[in-house]
């Protein structure tokens, strides 16, 4: 079956209530493009082969005026699938 075949079968399709699922589609489609926000944040990653661990330090996020800097420390233990923060006690000013 060819992709134009497949576009037309999914074209009829219909859920239970007799509505064409690709018009269910695409309102949740636009539903979601109005509530996603899109904002920067940066972090520092680096990978521990040898413990099986990733490591995160972060971060910073600016929301388009202000800068907000974070000195968070996290590992993920991959092996485990567990995250673990590490709190510094005296961390220099953020």
């Amino acid at each position: 079956m060819d992709a134009r075949s497949q576009q037309r079968k999914l074209k009829n399709v219909q859920n239970e209530s007799g509505e064409d699922l690709e018009v269910i589609w695409n309102r949740l489609r636009l539903s979601d493009a109005n509530t996603t926000v899109i904002v920067e944040a940066l972090l520092g990653l680096s990978i521990r082969p040898s413990k099986y661990e990733l490591n995160i330090f972060g971060g910073e996020y600016f929301n388009g005026s202000v800068t907000q800097v974070y000195n968070d420390l996290f590992f993920y233990n991959i092996t485990k699938n567990e995250w673990r923060r590490h709190l510094i006690p005296n961390p220099p000013p953020a």
